[in-house]
C-alpha cells in the first residue's frame, strides 16, 4: 500500500506534516497525501487533515480520525479500531470518496495480516462514513 512514508515537519506530534507515497497499483487513485496531525493521544486516537495531494484537490476539508477502543472482555489482546472520515466535496460533481474508504480498508486488513491472524470487521459505514475493524492493541499503536 505504501511506498513510502516521512515526516517533513515534527515527529508525529500535533503539528507535524507528514507525506504518503502509494505504490503504483493505488496511483489512479491518490499518488500521495500531504497530512497535518492535528490531534494524538496516543495508542487511542490520532486525527490528520489532508493538506495536500489528490485528495486534497477534490475535498476541503478532508479529515481523517483513527479511534482504537478496547475491547471490553479481551482488553489486553484487542481492540477495535473506527476509521472516520470527514469531507466537503469541492464541487457538485465530486463523489463520495468511496474508494478511499476501501483503501483504508485494505491498509488495515493487510496491516494487520502481517502482525497477527485477519482482522474482523464490525461496521464498513454508519452516519458519517466509517470502518471498523477488530485489531490488537500492540499493532494498532504502530499505526500512529
Amino acid at each position: 500500500m505504501l511506498a513510502g512514508a516521512e515526516y517533513l515537519e515534527g515527529n508525529g506530534d500535533p503539528g507535524s506534516l507528514r507525506l504518503f507515497r502509494l505504490v503504483p497499483a493505488l496511483k489512479d487513485l491518490v499518488k500521495e497525501s500531504k497530512e497535518k496531525i492535528e490531534k494524538v493521544e496516543l495508542g487511542w486516537l490520532v486525527t490528520y487533515e489532508v493538506v495536500g495531494g489528490e485528495l486534497r484537490d477534490l475535498y476541503d476539508p478532508y479529515r481523517v480520525t483513527f479511534t482504537f477502543s478496547s475491547v471490553p472482555e479481551k482488553k489486553e489482546e484487542q481492540c477495535t479500531v473506527a476509521w472516520k472520515a470527514e469531507f466537503e466535496p469541492r464541487s457538485p460533481a465530486v463523489p463520495p470518496p468511496l474508494k478511499a474508504k476501501n483503501a483504508a480498508l485494505s491498509f488495515l486488513k493487510s496491516f494487520e495480516s502481517t502482525a497477527m491472524p485477519p482482522p474482523s470487521i464490525v461496521a464498513l459505514d454508519g452516519p458519517q462514513d466509517q470502518l471498523k475493524v477488530q485489531a490488537s492493541p500492540r499493532s494498532s499503536q504502530s499505526i500512529l
